[in-house]
Formats: structure tokens, sequence, C-alpha cells
């Protein structure tokens, strides 16, 4: 791989906590909105050029991803961009610490959620699951499974209280179903993507969307 200059090290940083990307969302973790600006659309295909980013082709423009053998299916890129979408909403709602879906790889703790990030004494995870998946019942149990023996282990790595939010393609009443009777577990929060997408930007934290062990639905914080 060619020399970065500084920037384009900031914007590879960046890079790793997403699994694809748009131009604008690089932009919006800089300056807060999605728009086009010459910084992006300088250096992004520079560091394609120079080994440091794969691009892909989706649709009228490119996505951005870091995965040199990431498959690029269409499925998979949707999936990236949502994940990477979700956590642009969480970082304008709070400053934390994010860590990458390769690092939780890289720990081999028993889980991989789609990113992470830090507030103060809590780390959440967060796991997103695609409609096709989301039928997948024994699939969906597993999930759910693993990640319930994998908490204490975040807790031990990371020092801190783990939650996991889990994200789901699902219409709200199929996500209240599926947390009541497969996912109970005070450290489990479960929402439908269409409630996820529709809270203003800035507020993902205390909208009360997340369906919690009771089956009725919370904000993540006060």
């Amino acid at each position: 791989m060619k020399t970065l200059t500084p920037t384009q090290h900031e914007y590879l940083k960046v890079a790793e906590y997403f699994l694809w990307a748009e131009a604008k969302d690089f932009t919006y973790w800089f300056t807060g909105q999605w728009k086009r600006w010459k910084r992006t659309e300088y250096n992004l295909p520079r560091m394609v050029e120079k080994g440091a980013l794969t691009a892909v082709r989706h649709g009228k423009s490119f996505v951005y991803s870091t995965g040199k053998m990431r498959a690029n299916h269409t499925a998979d890129i949707e999936h990236g961009l949502i994940c990477t979408q979700c956590l642009l909403r969480f970082k304008a709602t709070k400053e934390g610490e994010f860590i990458s879906e390769n690092f939780f790889r890289a720990l081999n703790l028993g889980c991989v959620p789609e990113w992470g990030v830090i507030y103060g004494t809590t780390l959440l995870v967060f796991e997103y699951s695609t409609a096709d998946n989301f039928r997948r019942t024994r699939l969906m149990k597993k999930k759910v499974d693993q990640y319930r023996s994998t908490l204490n282990k975040f807790d031990r790595f990371f020092e801190k209280n783990s939650v996991v939010l889990f994200l789901f393609d699902a219409n709200k009443h199929q996500v209240k179903f599926f947390g009541e009777k497969y996912g109970k577990h005070e450290r489990f929060y479960f929402c439908d993507l269409d409630s996820f997408k529709n809270v203003k930007i800035g507020k993902q934290l205390v909208a009360p969307i997340y369906y919690w062990v009771d089956g009725k639905r919370y904000p993540l914080t006060s």
C-alpha cells in the first residue's frame, strides 16, 4: 500500500468502523451533515488507488470498504450501509469511543457485533439482522444465545457493563414477539428498523422505541 497523507489516515481510521459506506457517510462523520464535500471526493478515490480502500459501484455511486476480500453482493452491501447509517445516528446522539467489527473479530470472544460504542461505564454493541435472516428463527435464536454467553466476556475485556441492541428488519410486533419468546435478558434490547429510522437523528439513545425484557418499550438511557 502506498503512503497515505495525514488526512487519508484520518479517513482510514473512520473507515474501520464502517462495513460499507458512501462518500456522504464519511462527510457526515467529520461535519455532521450528509452532503457533497470536496475533501471527501478528493481523498476516497486516491485511497482506492493506493490500496487502502475497496470501491464497488452500487446504484449510481461508489461505496467503500476496508475489506479486501469482503463479498460485494448487493445484500451484503445493503447490510453494511444500514449498519453505517445506524452508527452515525448514535454518533450524532452522543460522542463515544467506537469499536470496529474487525476488532471484535480479533478478540475471538464468541460474538462479532457490527460495531460497538463505549459511553462512560457502558459498552453498547450493535447487531443488525436483515429480513431474510430474521425469518430464519433457528439462526436468530442461536445468535441471541451466543450473545447471552458472551456478555460477561465483553464486560471483563472492556471493563464495562455491556448491553446489546438487536435491530431487525421486521415489523415491531414481530420484534416484540421474538424478544419476549427468545430474548429475555436484562441487558438485551430489541427494535425494528422502521421505528429506529423514524426517530429524529440525535435522539437514538433517548427515544422510547426499544423492547426490553418485560415486553415494554424504553429508551436506552434517560
